[in-house]
């Protein structure tokens, strides 16, 4: 997911006992904090979740509803709020990666760089390019393929090749 696209996450938009778990990206939070539609309608759609990411929410819902009664209030049913219960500023989010890409000795890469490394691992995968720009929200499969497919290992490419005879 984009950065706004999971800061305008709601919870009614988590269906987190189906298999697979997944989400549907409905709004995204933008620069000035409100709720917007995404800008095209390939940015909406579903995004099937692994079963540790869906426990992983599940378990933040929980903590959240816990500090919710202790006075604060998520007026959007946000996924992930400020512990007062009010959206989260992009610009925190990337200052506060920044911080722990710091601590964890890393000198490179943001939040986009995991788009990138996503869409790079779905390629090796072999996923095909449409679903993977399905996957990432592209509106085209393009803007996928040059700026967010990596290619790790062309080794295998001779032997994919038909046979001289």
């Amino acid at each position: 997911m984009r950065i706004g696209e999971a800061c305008g996450l709601r919870w009614r938009d988590l269906d987190l006992t189906s298999m697979p778990p997944r989400l549907t990206v409905v709004w995204q939070l933008d620069r000035w904090g409100e709720l917007v539609h995404p800008k095209t309608a390939t940015s909406r759609r579903t995004i099937p979740l692994r079963a540790e990411a869906a426990a992983e929410l599940e378990a933040w819902r929980h903590r959240q509803q816990h500090r919710m009664a202790d006075g604060s209030e998520n007026l959007h049913g946000l996924v992930f709020t400020t512990r007062n219960g009010h959206p989260i500023d992009q610009r925190n989010v990337g200052r506060t990666f920044h911080r722990a890409r710091t601590a964890a000795g890393v000198d490179h890469g943001s939040l986009k760089t995991f788009r990138s490394t996503v869409a790079s691992q779905l390629a090796d995968a072999g996923l095909h390019p449409s679903k993977t720009q399905a996957f990432l929200g592209h509106a085209d499969v393009t803007t996928t393929l040059t700026y967010y497919s990596a290619v790790s290992d062309v080794d295998d490419a001779a032997e994919l090749l038909p046979k001289l005879e």
